[in-house]
C-alpha cells in the first residue's frame, strides 16, 4: 500500500512539474518612427522629432515568445494572410484628437508567413506620407493585437528657441563635409549660447588648416562660455561641476598656447583631438607618428 501511495505521489509531482513548465505564448506588436532625439523641453513636447524635409519612415515588428506558465496554451499564432503586413491597420492621432487611417508604402523585403511561432520576429519597413508640423501619436493594429502609440513631433525647427537649438544640433550631426560642418557649428553656437562645445569643435576642426588667429579665436570664445558656466555653478554651490568645467578650461587654454608653434610647423607636425579614453589632444610628428606631447585635463592643471 505504501508503495502504491509513493507511486501516486511521484506521478502527481511529475504532473505538477510538467504543468509549471508548460508554455504560454506572449506576442507583441510594435511601431517605431525614425526620429531625432532632442533634449526634454516640456511635458507637451515629445523628445522624438522629425524635421520637415526629412523622409518619414516607420517600422513595425511582430514578436512572439513562450513563457513558462501553469496554464498551457498554443505556442504559435495564426496570421491573417501570407502577406500579413497588408492586414495591419495604421491609425494616426493628431494633437487635436482627430484620428485618421494611413496607407504607408512598403519599402523593405518582408518574410511572408501564415503563422508566428515562439522565438520568431517579423519586421516590415514603410514610408509614411509627409505630415505638416504638429504632434502625433501613431499606432497599429493586427487582428486583436494593438501597439502602444509612438508619440513624436514634426517640426520646421523654428517654432521656438528650444527647437531652433535642436534643429541646429540635428544639422551638425548630418553635416556632409568640413564646410557644412563649420557653418552648422556656427549656427549651433548662436542657437545655444551657453554651450562651449560648438566653439571647441570649431577650434578642433580648424586645427587641420586654419590660421593660428582663427583657431585661438574659437578657443577663446569657448573659454568665455566656460567662465560664465563656472561662475553660475559656483554661485549655486556645485563644486563638482565647477571642478569639471575648470578642468576642461585648463585643457583648452593649454592647447591654445601651443597653437602658434604648431601652425608654424604644420608641415612636419600634426595636432588633433583624440576621444579614446576621454578627450585629450595629441601633438605628433607627421612622418614618424612619434608623440611629442599629450594634453589632457589632468596634465593641463
Amino acid at each position: 500500500m505504501r508503495m502504491i501511495k509513493a507511486m501516486i505521489l511521484c506521478c502527481l509531482i511529475a504532473a505538477s512539474a510538467t504543468a509549471v513548465r508548460a508554455d504560454r505564448l506572449i506576442t507583441q506588436l510594435r511601431v517605431s518612427v525614425d526620429t531625432f532625439a532632442i533634449r526634454p523641453i516640456n511635458a507637451d513636447t515629445p523628445t522624438r522629432v522629425v524635421f520637415v524635409g526629412t523622409p518619414l519612415k516607420a517600422q513595425i515588428s511582430l514578436t512572439a515568445a513562450a513563457l513558462s506558465s501553469p496554464n498551457p496554451g498554443p505556442t504559435s499564432m495564426s496570421l491573417p494572410s501570407k502577406e500579413w503586413w497588408d492586414a495591419v491597420v495604421w491609425e494616426l492621432e493628431r494633437e487635436n484628437g482627430k484620428i485618421s487611417e494611413l496607407r504607408p508604402e512598403l519599402t523593405s523585403k518582408v518574410q511572408p508567413a501564415t503563422e508566428l511561432k515562439s522565438g520568431e520576429r517579423l519586421v516590415a519597413r514603410f514610408n509614411l506620407p509627409e505630415l505638416p508640423p504638429g504632434t502625433y501619436r501613431l499606432s497599429v493594429r493586427l487582428g486583436d493585437l494593438r501597439s502602444d502609440p509612438e508619440w513624436f513631433l514634426v517640426s520646421n525647427g523654428q517654432e521656438n528657441d528650444d527647437l531652433r537649438r535642436e534643429f541646429a544640433r540635428y544639422n551638425v550631426d548630418r553635416s556632409r563635409d568640413r564646410t557644412s560642418m563649420r557653418k552648422n557649428l556656427l549656427a549651433l553656437a548662436a542657437a545655444d549660447p551657453h554651450n562651449a562645445s560648438p566653439w571647441i569643435r570649431l577650434g578642433d576642426l580648424a586645427l587641420a588648416d586654419g590660421s593660428a588667429e582663427e583657431i585661438r579665436g574659437y578657443y577663446d570664445r569657448a573659454v568665455q562660455v566656460l567662465d560664465q558656466r563656472r561662475q553660475k555653478f559656483a554661485a549655486e554651490g556645485r563644486a563638482d561641476v565647477v571642478a569639471a568645467i575648470q578642468s576642461e578650461r585648463d585643457m583648452i587654454l593649454a592647447v591654445r598656447e601651443v597653437v602658434p608653434q604648431y601652425v608654424a610647423n604644420r608641415a612636419t607636425m600634426i595636432l588633433h583631438a583624440d576621444l579614446e579614453g576621454g578627450k585629450h589632444y595629441v601633438l605628433r610628428e607627421r612622418v614618424t607618428g612619434r608623440v611629442v606631447r599629450t594634453i589632457s585635463p589632468m596634465q593641463a592643471q
